[in-house]
């Protein structure tokens, strides 16, 4: 699998980081943050091979360039249908974000396939990825993409979260776990605030999952002692391999 971190930072756009924006073999974009959407142009990706888009919640900082993909899409001839996916409440903000940015009544002229997910957990029709809620409000969702058929391998996006035992039944076995690390242990009352989680508490959950590797995500413009802390405190509680995200990293795994 290519990962593609198109955004890896919180809800404010920084010089180093736009908002959150991953990308897996090019065919499925999880969130689309502020900023995300210039970097994958930067990247060279070719949007007309993205067949859906998984939405974990609604904030701003999580699908803040939507409607300017949809846009785009629409602009550079697109044909095929887009599957949009998301919480409880994706297919009436989809319809009113369009609407809000004044979309001229029958530009997107492809098919936009948008379905809320609905519950704890489940499977996506055809297989091709599965899911589970999380711990946020309002409601994220956590996926999980190229399981193999004994449930390992592939990768799980956990989205905004505090740590939970489902995210890490959702992500076991999986060679990445990229997982909301937002603070350090010493800011445990904001994440809990926030609905956020540690990097320590990430390493938590890759350690329940047995992941391959973890990938802090969600990063806030702090500084390079605050990202060291996180890959500190992250290794201390996780014994595999553990990344920062960074804006325009594009990393396979087998």
């Amino acid at each position: 699998m290519r990962i593609t971190i198109a955004g890896s930072g919180g809800a404010a756009v920084t010089k180093e980081r736009s908002c959150p924006g991953i990308l897996i073999d090019g065919l499925t974009l999880v969130d689309c943050g502020s900023g995300s959407l210039k970097n994958l142009r930067v990247l060279g990706v070719d949007l007309a091979l993205v067949e859906r888009v998984l939405l974990s919640h609604l904030h701003n900082d999580h699908v803040g360039d939507l409607s300017s993909l949809l846009w785009t899409m629409q602009i550079e001839g697109r044909q095929a249908p887009l599957a949009i996916r998301g919480p409880l409440g994706t297919v009436r903000f989809v319809d009113d974000l369009l609407r809000l940015v004044r979309t001229p009544a029958g530009f997107v002229g492809y098919r936009l396939d948008c379905r809320d997910l609905i519950g704890d957990a489940g499977v996506a029709e055809g297989g091709g990825f599965s899911w589970c809620r999380g711990e946020h409000v309002p409601e994220s969702l956590a996926y999980r993409l190229g399981a193999g058929d004994e449930g390992g391998g592939g990768v799980c996006v956990s989205g905004d979260t505090r740590p939970l035992r489902r995210v890490a039944a959702l992500a076991r076995g999986a060679d990445l776990l990229v997982h909301d690390s937002s603070f350090p242990s010493g800011d445990a009352y904001a994440a809990v605030k926030s609905n956020h989680s540690t990097a320590a508490e990430a390493g938590d959950v890759a350690s329940w999952a047995d992941a391959g590797a973890l990938m802090l995500f969600y990063i806030l413009g702090r500084g390079h002692p605050y990202e060291e802390t996180l890959i500190r405190e992250a290794s201390e509680r996780f014994r595999g391999k553990v990344v920062l995200a960074r804006d325009m990293m594009v990393l396979d795994f087998p």
